[in-house]
């Protein structure tokens, strides 16, 4: 369609025809036309948010060189070592040159100064205790008893030579403090067996023998022994010990040993009481059996 111009006035040129063309714009297949008066359905619209973006960090010297690796750890380097095989025979002279230092380090020190402390914890005690054959030169003595708390390895103890026994007087009104008063020296000391499994062992002397050394003062232990409730003696000597095949000499053996005194022998009773006859040099005969119950395992011969 052309559009038609006025005419021009005259003396004034005219300017050529221009040419517009209206191009129809294509309906959409699917949008269906609205009623009169009513306004047409507009698509939705919808709005889509780009993701927000994080902030991008400055670049630093840190991040555009890289950092060397961590070093090895001490622990990390020796695993390395003994894992190879050059390691494993380094380990091998290492270990076997701590057994050469170590091993006579523990038998020459360690060893004698453990079986000292098992003998210094352990107790002796004594059951049974029978002086007899009294001289003035001395006695032999029996006895019966125990060591406990000797440790757990298995011994023997054996005494390299005579042990000195004395007794502790408790302190008196004379005297303050205890002393000690000694008696003589024990010979025949057995071997003492130490079961390492219980810590114990037995003791048993047939046939000791002790040479007095203070007559006075086996006398007074004698009297003391009699009236006390408690009596304690004292044995002290130098002893072996053989353990794990080898004889520890020079230790010292020092025993307190506590045992039930005989109390004043309160304890009497006459089993038998009879008059057979009169006595020739005047008077009557009397025949008399009694029984005096010890509570001490000590026994001492009084005479008839």
């Amino acid at each position: 369609m052309e559009d038609q111009q006025p005419p021009s006035p005259a003396g004034t040129p005219t300017s050529e025809h221009s040419e517009i063309t209206v191009v129809p714009v294509a309906e959409e297949p699917n949008k269906r036309p609205s009623p009169a008066g009513m306004p047409a359905d507009e698509p939705p619209e919808i709005t889509i948010v780009p993701p927000a973006e994080e902030p991008t960090p400055p670049l630093d010297s840190d991040s555009i060189i890289p950092k060397p690796a961590a070093p090895a750890t001490p622990f990390a380097r020796a695993r390395h070592f003994c894992t190879s095989r050059r390691g494993l025979i380094g380990c091998g002279i290492i270990t076997l040159i701590l057994l050469v230092i170590l091993v006579p380090i523990f038998l020459v020190y360690l060893v004698p100064r453990i079986a000292q402390h098992n003998l210094d914890a352990s107790t002796l005690s004594l059951d049974n205790v029978t002086i007899k054959n009294a001289t003035a030169d001395g006695f032999e003595i029996a006895a019966l008893g125990h060591v406990d708390d000797a440790g757990r390895v298995s011994a023997t103890v054996h005494a390299d030579g005579p042990v000195k026994m004395s007794w502790i007087s408790p302190p008196s009104s004379s005297t303050q403090s205890q002393r000690e008063v000694e008696i003589g020296m024990m010979e025949g000391m057995p071997d003492i067996n130490v079961d390492g499994l219980h810590g114990r062992g037995d003791v048993r002397i047939d046939d000791g023998v002790v040479r007095l050394v203070d007559k006075a003062g086996m006398t007074e232990f004698v009297r003391f022994a009699v009236g006390a409730e408690k009596i304690v003696w004292r044995l002290v000597g130098k002893v072996t010990v053989k353990v794990f095949g080898m004889s520890l000499q020079g230790l010292k053996l020092d025993k307190q040993i506590v045992m039930n005194g005989m109390g004043g022998l309160r304890n009497i009773t006459i089993t038998n009481f009879d008059l057979p006859a009169d006595s020739p040099a005047g008077g009557i005969q009397i025949a008399t059996s009694t029984t005096i119950r010890n509570p001490s395992p000590l026994s001492v011969p009084l005479g008839n």
